[in-house]
Formats: structure tokens, sequence, C-alpha cells
């Protein structure tokens, strides 16, 4: 027979209250347990119970006060502990963002004068401004040199075209 969903909220019958925590918190050792072996790290549970004042440990207390006083010296600088709070997660995440931005920005820039060297190749000045005209001459020299370059590369030769 299946069990069914229990809903997560306060239990106010006190008797019933007690009986679930015993039996939850012997579960949850119990995985503990099972947890520490097969993955042969150490393992430590605390339940402070309801109306008690000494808790329920699981291993035992002594390993408990090692695993908490080892966890209390691990250093914020640790490799192996990678706490990262809201403000740097926005603060790393907004430098992403504003550094893909700027390589949008760089990509539609060498595409807009792509268009305009092939703008200009196809019908001459085409009303172009100077600025534009401008930003195609330095792109053409960059692309001669790069071809100057490959050529070089290629047949081991000194470039036939040096641009002034």
């Amino acid at each position: 027979m299946a069990r069914k969903k229990v809903a997560l909220k306060y239990i106010p019958h006190e008797k019933t209250r007690r009986e679930t925590l015993k039996k939850r918190s012997k579960s949850l050792m119990k995985k503990a347990g099972e947890a520490a072996i097969l993955c042969n790290t150490k393992a430590c549970i605390i339940i402070y119970p309801e109306g008690k004042s000494m808790p329920q440990v699981f291993a035992s207390h002594d390993d408990a006060v090692t695993i908490m006083n080892r966890l209390r010296s691990m250093k914020d600088d640790d490799p192996f502990n990678k706490k990262m709070d809201q403000e740097c997660f926005l603060e790393k995440r907004f430098g992403n963002l504003q550094e893909q931005t700027l390589k949008s920005e760089r990509e539609c820039e060498e595409n807009e004068i792509r268009l305009l060297l092939h703008k200009t190749m196809l019908v001459g000045n085409a009303g172009l401004s100077i600025e534009e005209l401008t930003n195609v001459g330095c792109n053409v020299d960059v692309f001669l040199n790069s071809i100057c370059d490959r050529i070089t590369k290629i047949q081991g030769q000194p470039p036939v075209y040096l641009p002034t």
C-alpha cells in the first residue's frame, strides 16, 4: 500500500509531533551514516528536540566537536569553500554582460564597415561621409596587411605591397 503525501506544516498535537521527530531523526541519522560510509566522509547531525536541554548528536559528541571546530577554522579563501553572496554574483554577472556588450558592439562596427567597404567597391563613393570613408580606408589597410602577411607566410617571400 502506498503512503500518502504528508503536508509540511507544524504538527499541533504534541504526542504526534514528538513521535514524528523521533522517527525522522532516526532516519536522518541513518542516512547521514550511510552517506559517510559510501562517500568516505565525516558527517555530523545535531538535533535540538523541543523541551530538552541536550541535543541529539549523530556519530559521537567528540566527532561532532571535531567537525564543528574544523568548520569554524576554515578560511574564507579556501579553494573548496566557494561561497558567493548576491552582491558578488551580481558584480560578476554585470562584468560578464559588459564584456558581451563590448564584443557585440565591436562585431557590429566591423560588420558596418565591411558593408560600407562592399558598398564603396560596388558603387564608388556612394555619398559616404568623410568619417565613413576614413573608417573604410583604415579597414582596407588592415585587410591588406593581413593579406600580405598570409602571402609572406605561404610563399616565404617579402611582401609585395606595403601600405603607407
